[in-house]
């Protein structure tokens, strides 16, 4: 458990295998630099068409036009209107396409590691055999 990490280990043990695991969430700093480009750039265009248009650039034309938060102001009424317009499968809808869309990077992963985890441990026995027939 963590005891024994941090005493065969130090506190630093804790930590070992961070930086990979940050390097397999980079993806999602990248989509965040990449959003915050094009949000910018669709802004500079929406200014542009005011300006042209002879309208005032003001704090309400600085925002997304977001049409669903008028239809779902809050997650309560989220909640409700979903209720009440479909039932339990309002909760559901696009659980299909969802699967379609992550299932075979999901199996990939499963295939990659059950295959590693193979290769190791079969490395690591026949390093064992090795080493108790060079003793013995």
């Amino acid at each position: 458990g963590l005891s024994t990490i941090i005493r065969t280990e130090g506190a630093l043990g804790l930590f070992r295998g961070t930086s990979l695991g940050l390097v397999g969430v980079s993806n999602g700093a990248m989509q965040f630099v990449v959003y915050e480009k094009m949000k910018k750039w669709g802004f500079d265009q929406k200014k542009r068409q005011y300006q042209k248009a002879g309208k005032e650039w003001n704090v309400d034309a600085d925002k997304l036009d977001n049409a669903a938060a008028a239809l779902f102001p809050t997650i309560p009424e989220t909640i409700r209107r979903t209720w009440s317009q479909e039932g339990m499968r309002g909760f559901y809808r696009g659980l299909g396409t969802n699967l379609v869309r992550v299932l075979p990077g999901t199996c990939v992963t499963f295939v990659v590691y059950e295959n590693l985890a193979w290769l190791l441990k079969s490395s690591a026995a026949k390093q064992a055999h090795r080493r108790e027939g060079s003793i013995g």
